[in-house]
């Protein structure tokens, strides 16, 4: 839930609580004055307890819960988990674990998404990749804002050297999500992911399709905006991947 978002929630909630506020009082003025014609003995209405008013992080939590939570010692007393690592050895040490968030950078035209697509094919079949030992195999979800179906297929055809059964794996565990595939296959499209409904279409399809690992190709395709005028992933969206544990 965005800044906007909550703003609207606390601004519905102020309207409603006056609206319900005059309610109260235009049927106690009421029942005051019926009382004094003798129609019927007054008594207040009764009136539900509302709920506790929003804070402006759009939950009901007072300030007391933020002294218990967010202090030094209740940090300190928390047992972080320990890191889980895409590449790595059994001593645990490794790259990309799934609480991190990666770039790959370079000209245009520099391998950038041959790179990524094979290091998500090995990924999802368990494969060592230039080196690096991968620990298991993993869901990958793909994310393609530019490329045809053809073009990737014919780039899936390219990485060799995979036994049958991490053929299999491939197969299963790497899902590709194409703006191109979306609008051919289902009459739909990807919304930019600093949308909310772009982030919500992501945060979907890793939830439902139990994703460890997301690829975004590219940055540019998938925001707002042109080549030049894109800007950075939304903060909000990378920080809910990592609460889900996802590489990305």
């Amino acid at each position: 839930m965005d800044g906007e978002d909550l703003l609207a929630r606390a601004n519905l909630y102020d309207v409603l609580e006056e609206a319900k506020t005059k309610a109260f009082e235009t049927a106690s003025r009421e029942m005051k004055a019926n009382a004094k014609r003798g129609r019927i003995p007054f008594s207040p209405p009764r009136l539900l307890t509302p709920p506790q008013k929003l804070n402006p992080f759009g939950t009901a939590h007072d300030a007391e819960v933020f002294r218990q939570q967010f202090c030094a010692g209740a940090l300190l007393s928390r047992e972080p988990e320990p890191d889980d690592y895409i590449f790595g050895d059994n001593n645990g040490n490794g790259i990309l674990s799934t609480t991190d968030f990666y770039q790959i950078f370079g000209a245009t035209g520099s391998g950038k998404t041959l790179f990524a697509l094979a290091k998500a094919s090995y990924i999802a079949a368990g494969k060592d990749f230039i080196g690096w030992p991968c620990k298991r195999p993993r869901r990958v979800l793909y994310l393609d804002g530019e490329l045809p179906e053809k073009t990737l297929q014919n780039r899936l055809r390219l990485y060799k050297g995979l036994c049958a059964a991490e053929t299999q794996l491939l197969h299963e565990n790497l899902f590709i999500v194409s703006r191109e595939m979306l609008i051919s296959k289902l009459g739909a499209d990807l919304a930019p992911l600093d949308s909310p409904a772009g982030a919500a279409q992501l945060l979907w399809l890793v939830d439902e399709l139990d994703i460890d690992v997301v690829f975004m190709d590219s940055r540019f395709c998938l925001l707002e905006g042109d080549m030049k005028e894109a800007g950075s992933m939304p903060k909000s969206l990378i920080l809910s991947l990592r609460n889900r544990h996802k590489a990305q």
